[in-house]
């Protein structure tokens, strides 16, 4: 159990801080396409970059944890949108910085560029739905397999009890009817049954 819950937490962990990075990538693009200075804008691009190797890193680490088919399932669809989302994103950064758009043009390269951010967000949303039921499951389950051992080992903990008071009940018969015997044997002679000398 603490080893699935320690799992799920390195998994949400690492999708909220993809997700961190989306959201900051969204308010660069928008800052970009507010900011007039030239030199301002290239900062921001700078930080844009930087939140797209924040993302890679904490994409690669997910990968090594990801075990369910339904997390890869989505985790593949989270790489489709990425792949969109970053054409959409170059788009806007070649609009933005090599071309002298209108406010119009910027305004719809952008958010073309935040709408493929947003399907990216909407996935890793879905993927920690995903990683948060799984979890559950595995924890109710293990819940189960403990309950049922637990009962097992009751039922055969009475049933070995009960063996074990047999099984001294018997022990205790037996010597009895062996020293009754024995001591018979003493002071009886063996051959007439009548006491002996020594008795």
């Amino acid at each position: 159990l603490a080893k699935l819950v320690q799992d799920a937490d390195t998994k949400t962990v690492l999708a909220y801080r993809m997700r961190e990075a989306i959201s900051e990538r969204i308010d660069s693009l928008q800052a970009m396409s507010r900011q007039s200075d030239l030199f301002e804008r290239d900062a921001e691009k700078m930080r844009f970059f930087s939140q797209a190797n924040a993302y890679s890193r904490a994409r690669f680490a997910l990968i090594d944890h990801l075990e369910s088919p339904a997390e890869k399932q989505i985790f593949a669809a989270l790489d489709k949108a990425a792949a969109q989302g970053g054409q959409a994103s170059g788009r806007a950064l070649v609009v933005l910085f090599e071309q002298q758009p209108t406010d119009s043009e910027k305004e719809q390269v952008v958010q073309t560029a935040i709408e493929g951010h947003l399907a990216m967000l909407a996935h890793l949303d879905e993927m920690i739905r995903t990683i948060h039921q799984s979890t559950q499951q595995h924890i109710k389950g293990a819940a189960d397999e403990f309950n049922e051992s637990f009962w097992m080992a009751t039922v055969l903990g009475v049933v070995a009890f009960v063996i074990a008071l047999f099984t001294a009940a018997m022990v205790i018969v037996n010597t009895g009817v062996r020293n009754h015997q024995l001591t018979h044997q003493a002071a009886h002679d063996v051959l007439t049954g009548l006491l002996n000398r020594q008795a």
